[in-house]
């Protein structure tokens, strides 16, 4: 019975560890992607900026589904300032209180 506990927490433990070897294949194949992007990117805007008649390349870097990322990210650290603000008054009171007592 021993055995089979023993052998079944190795067998944990190799595929915890095969997860997060690919977890770890997958960042950093995600990291040579953007690295690659980012290369990319740069000579496209220069090989543009050789052009006579420059196109606009704002397009090509716009990604589907990713329109609003920037409007959601203002609209979530809007929501944080004020749970921040209402935080700060909660605490200043229970401070106030505090020294009443």
């Amino acid at each position: 019975m021993m055995d089979k506990i023993a052998g079944s927490s190795g067998n944990e433990e190799s595929q915890k560890s095969e997860t997060d070897n690919e977890k770890l294949a997958d960042s950093e194949y995600l990291h040579t992607l953007i690295d690659k992007i980012h290369i990319l990117k740069k000579e496209l805007i220069a090989e543009n900026e050789k052009l006579g008649n420059p196109i606009d390349i704002s397009t090509v870097f716009k990604l589907d589904g990713y329109e609003n990322v920037h409007m959601k990210c203002r609209q979530e650290i809007d929501s944080l300032k004020v749970e921040f603000e209402s935080y700060k008054v909660q605490n200043a009171r229970v401070r106030e209180s505090g020294e009443e007592g």
